[in-house]
């Protein structure tokens, strides 16, 4: 594994080894749980109510959160989300947990009305995730945040980013999302050309402002990037922001009253 780029590295690199791809995915899933029960956002002990949201004060939850509900008043709430579509390449549900869990928090929302909320809010996941949450809806087997799951189990609901995808469903409504979108927000993505091919809308994308996070991709694969970027959405004058020298959290910090105004 240290000559792997990745774990899906790995199991493509032995592509014709179902044996590999099962063991993979187990280890996949067991990992992601794993690290779901130790992060701040994981509300395991009896006593617990709600995450630690102190603790997660730097991170890009609390700052996009921030963005989000600015001079929304507890009413005005679902219509924040009516503009709001979230794709993830990750197999964790950090994303609806923590939404779930900062709308109870911050407006008191009931737990069913803070359900319903997040549950009308498109977000994506491509290659799967390691269950739902037993509050989403859906007819897959649920999987409490961290919890302990028969992972032989779900093991189906996952894919890794080498392996074909067949719901075409789920693709064309990802790429709809894609090519009505005028705004775009690449947070922690690689930009792997797979991924970049999957999302693509195939038209002439709409988006008019394109902002993105490349940490850690030096200048000159910046501009391969940005190219890659142009090519794959079709964008005819959309102004690019792509930043390496920025992670999530500080990127939609610095990029606050731009984003804003989507």
């Amino acid at each position: 594994m240290p000559q792997a780029d990745s774990i899906d590295n790995f199991i493509d690199a032995h592509r014709d080894d179902k044996n590999i791809a099962l063991c993979g995915k187990l280890g996949i899933i067991s990992s992601i749980l794993e690290k779901e029960k130790g992060s701040p956002l994981y509300i395991g002990l009896p006593d617990a109510e709600k995450i630690k949201f102190k603790v997660l004060e730097d991170t890009w939850y609390s700052n996009f959160f921030k963005l989000l509900i600015e001079g929304v008043s507890k009413n005005e709430v679902e219509h924040a989300f009516e503009n709001i579509s979230f794709i993830t390449f990750n197999y964790d549900r950090c994303i609806e947990h923590y939404l779930l869990q900062a709308l109870i928090n911050y407006y008191v929302f009931s737990e069913s009305e803070a359900q319903r909320l997040v549950n009308g809010i498109p977000i994506l996941h491509p290659y799967g995730r390691v269950g739902r949450l037993p509050w989403q809806s859906g007819n897959s087997i649920s999987v409490l945040f961290g919890g302990v799951a028969d992972i032989l189990s779900i093991v189906d609901q996952i894919k890794t980013f080498t392996e074909q995808i067949e719901d075409q469903e789920a693709i064309s409504e990802i790429r709809n999302k894609v090519l009505r979108a005028e705004t775009i927000v690449f947070l922690g993505f690689a930009f792997h050309r797979q991924n970049m091919e999957l999302i693509a809308p195939g038209g002439t994308s709409n988006a008019k402002r394109v902002f993105a996070t490349a940490f850690g991709i030096s200048d000159q694969d910046c501009l391969v990037v940005k190219n890659d970027i142009i090519k794959f959405f079709k964008l005819n004058n959309a102004n690019i922001e792509l930043r390496n020298h920025l992670k999530c959290a500080p990127f939609l910090s610095q990029y606050q009253r731009s984003l804003s105004q989507a």
